[in-house]
């Protein structure tokens, strides 16, 4: 009882949690421990003076504790441990002689009890490792063992105490360094007894030993520096074993890497990377396992960051090896670690979705690319310069490709691709992914709204899709390196300028029909341009060159589908909207080309570009002049001289008028000036051709005519000569030329014009079939289409010609606007040219 009290007391007073646990143990044991435990606690407050108080206090312990028991173990018993000797009789002797031959050397008072108190300490834990090992009937040898191994512990453990206490340590931190020596001794020499037990060596044994032993000390202390943190007792002890789990990998895998050949420094870092594994996979263990997880869940969480863990270590290492910075090696550490933990998520989202294990490792792979590539861009967004949250946009834009890059490959191999074009494909489909997210990126910059940044990075990506794929199509046509590239390029240009157009089309109301027109024409404009540039480079233009005449080539072909589009929209055919186009473009040309030579020639932007316009003007007048002598049955000669007299008019009409204008005159008076300088071209370009009205021909023309041929094929074949068989083929053949003929003339006298190639080829001579009944013949535009029914031309009504006359005959007339300031000049019907 007075023990008890004594415990009860101190365990009131300020020696702490600790001090109170034993304290509680060692009365409720009431055997051979209490007296360890009193004494361990009575130690800094007795000043280690085997006093009156103390000694009384240990006697009635041995006294009335800790009686040997009977064993059912029938091997005899040593003398020194036999049933009759009180079993602390032994230690309280040992006490005693350490104590005496302490002061027979001259030990003071307090070292002579100190050697006393561990005297006995040592020798009841002697005492208790041998009853232990008796009642689990162990042998008398082992029984020795269990005698030496506490012994031991308890010496380690008496010994830290001390050195602890002669460090300035509390009473209470010197109890708990001398507690964690003795675990240590434990475990180090239970691990030396299971190695020994299982075939080891004893220097193997005594290497298993130290490693439990440091094991040990590892995860005392991490319980303790947690404590200390105040964590609470269950965390604290889960720090302990994370750290000892840690400590023992790295020790057994130091020994690994020594077995391996390596050196002391490299089994050092392996132990040491070993260790880092450990404690990031127990410490993701224990943390899933607060949040509720399950024990397999919180496991395998265990096993994912400890892979994230090796793998960053091992990157670090690789790039210390390379000359790599500190920083810059933990970064690629952090970088690998990244990337493992990644991939281990996205193969368990894979096998939890369905998948198979190929089918999950694959995605696995494909997310610790997008990681790695993610980082990578990341690092080189701040390295050069850019902010945090700009580096963070890199690194995820980067992500996003590799992961759009991987994902094409495996579908390409998924549809039979071999592995290097679907390597191409994957290359292809990051490319498009990193141009639309940096296009959104930079959208989004310029005050973008999101949907328009969206946008912009759909059309970014399909000019990198277009690109890509135009440069496999090229290298595939056994194009080199270069052309290829600059097929993409070009290719890449023409996708971007069609989505533009398109937008734009969208934005200025247009349906999806129009906007997909317009885009069409901004494609085939950017097409034709780049194809210009391109000759324009291998006739040996300069690049300066190359670019204004690949921007000619573009604007000409962009009025070329604007023109036939507005001739279709007209309800003119397919032919005759080719026709309008190939018109404005020729006028687009010649207008570009005039501005160039103007430039060059050191005139000013706004005169260059009137020499443009009226350049435009020109051709587009000679253009029209073409048709309509077309139309009138001119042949191509004389079609071409029509036009070449129109353009002179006109461009003597737009100098007229220029010039009147610099002069000082009003805009009726330039405009004057202009239509008589063209009326006079017209005169003179008249003149020179000598164009007079046909005479009937002169009466002895037309009676030698009386003496020509006969007009009858057959007839005439048989009178040269041919036999029957013979004239009929010349008879037939005639008889084809001479329906084409009328088929031609028909179709002169219904559309005022010749036929063209296609319509003739389609018409040929089939004109009985086409005029049967007298219905009149079918226009015919398309070549991919059969010749269309039948039909009565409709005739316009008496007041319908007469509106019409009279519209004419305005359109004949001059006629001026204001509009901006600017005429309208009217040199011809159907045509109205804006300057």
């Amino acid at each position: 009882s007075r023990n008890s009290e004594a415990l009860n007391n101190l365990a009131s007073d300020s020696i702490g949690a600790r001090a109170r646990r034993n304290a509680a143990e060692a009365a409720q044991n009431g055997d051979r421990s209490s007296a360890s435990a009193f004494n361990a606690m009575m130690r800094p407050f007795l000043n280690y003076l085997p006093n009156v108080f103390q000694r009384d206090i240990l006697e009635s312990q041995r006294n009335n504790s800790n009686k040997p028991k009977e064993s059912s173990n029938t091997i005899p018993l040593p003398d020194i441990l036999s049933p009759e000797i009180p079993r602390n009789s032994l230690a309280h002797k040992k006490s005693d002689d350490a104590i005496e031959n302490a002061l027979q050397r001259g030990e003071s008072l307090e070292q002579a009890a100190k050697e006393g108190i561990i005297a006995e300490n040592t020798q009841e834990a002697a005492d208790r490792g041998m009853f232990d090992a008796l009642d689990h009937r162990k042998t008398p040898e082992e029984a020795k063992r269990e005698i030496e191994k506490a012994a031991k512990e308890q010496i380690s453990k008496n010994n830290a105490t001390d050195n602890a206490l002669n460090n300035g340590a509390t009473p209470m931190q010197a109890e708990i360094e001398g507690e964690k020596e003795e675990n240590a001794q434990k475990a180090g020499d239970n691990a030396n007894d299971s190695a020994l037990v299982g075939g080891a060596t004893p220097e193997q044994a005594e290497r298993e030993g130290e490693k439990a032993a440091k094991a040990q000390q590892a995860g005392d202390g991490a319980n303790d520096n947690a404590l200390a943190d105040g964590e609470m007792p269950l965390q604290a002890a889960m720090e302990g074993e994370k750290s000892l789990d840690a400590q023992k990998a790295a020790d057994d895998v130091y020994d690994d890497s020594l077995n391996q050949g390596k050196t002391p420094e490299q089994a050092e870092r392996e132990g040491e990377k070993a260790a880092n594994e450990q404690e990031a996979g127990n410490e993701a263990m224990n943390k899933a396992l607060e949040n509720g997880a399950s024990l397999d869940k919180a496991q395998k969480e265990g096993q994912k960051a400890a892979s994230a863990q090796k793998a960053g270590d091992d990157a670090k290492d690789k790039a210390f090896m390379s000359g790599a910075t500190p920083q810059q090696a933990n970064r690629e550490g952090e970088k690998a670690a990244n990337a493992q933990r990644a991939g281990d998520n996205a193969v368990d989202d894979a096998l939890s979705s369905g998948k198979t294990p190929e089918q999950a490792q694959r995605e696995g792979e494909k997310a610790a690319n997008a990681q790695r590539a993610g980082d990578n861009a990341f690092d080189n967004a701040l390295e050069n310069g850019d902010t945090p949250e700009e580096a963070a946009r890199e690194g995820e834009n980067a992500a996003n490709a590799q992961r759009a890059g991987d994902n094409a490959y495996d579908n390409a191999l998924k549809d039979g691709m071999p592995s290097e074009k679907a390597a191409r494909e994957g290359e292809k489909a990051a490319n498009a992914q990193k141009a639309g997210d940096d296009a959104n990126d930079d959208a989004l910059k310029n005050n973008f709204i999101p949907g328009e940044a969206a946008r912009e990075g759909e059309k970014a990506a399909n000019a990198q899709i277009s690109g890509d794929d135009a440069i496999d199509n090229a290298l595939d046509s056994g194009k080199a390196a270069e052309q290829a590239e600059r097929e993409g390029e070009k290719a890449a240009n023409t996708q971007r300028a069609g989505d533009d157009a398109m937008d734009d089309a969208f934005n200025n109301g247009a349906n999806s029909e129009g906007a997909q027109q317009e885009s069409d024409k901004a494609t085939n404009a950017q097409r034709a341009g780049d194809e210009a540039f391109d000759n324009a480079l291998k006739n040996g233009a300069l690049s300066v060159e190359a670019a204004k005449e690949g921007q000619k080539a573009a604007n000409a072909q962009k009025a070329r589908d604007d023109a036939m589009d507005d001739s279709l929209n007209n309800g003119d055919s397919f032919q005759q909207a080719e026709r309008e186009g190939e018109k404005a473009a020729n006028a687009q040309r010649a207008g570009d080309n005039a501005v160039d030579d103007a430039l060059s020639s050191g005139k000013t932007p706004e005169q260059a570009q009137r020499e443009g316009e009226k350049a435009a003007n020109a051709q587009r007048a000679g253009d029209d002049e073409i048709d309509d002598a077309f139309n009138n049955g001119a042949n191509s000669e004389e079609a071409r001289r029509e036009g070449e007299k129109a353009a002179n008019a006109q461009r003597a009409g737009d100098e007229a008028f220029d010039n009147a204008l610099n002069s000082g005159a009003s805009l009726e008076e330039a405009f004057v000036a202009g239509k008589k300088s063209a009326d006079d071209q017209r005169k003179k370009d008249n003149a020179k051709d000598n164009i007079k009205e046909k005479l009937p021909l002169p009466f002895n023309k037309r009676k030698e005519m009386k003496n020509k041929p006969n007009k009858n094929p057959k007839k005439a074949a048989l009178d040269s000569g041919k036999n029957i068989l013979s004239a009929d083929k010349i008879a037939s053949n005639a008889k084809k030329e001479n329906e084409g003929e009328k088929a031609k003339n028909l179709f002169k006298s219904l559309f005022g014009r010749n036929m063209n190639p296609i319509e003739s080829n389609l018409i040929g001579n089939k004109i009985k079939d086409l005029t049967k009944n007298d219905k009149k013949l079918s226009p015919v535009y398309s070549t991919n289409k059969p010749i269309p029914p039948k039909f009565k031309k409709p005739q316009p009504s008496s007041k319908v010609l007469l509106k019409v006359k009279e519209l004419k005959e305005k359109i004949r007339k001059i006629t001026i606007e204001k509009k901006k300031g600017l005429p309208i000049i009217v040199c011809k019907n159907k045509r109205v040219t804006k300057i």
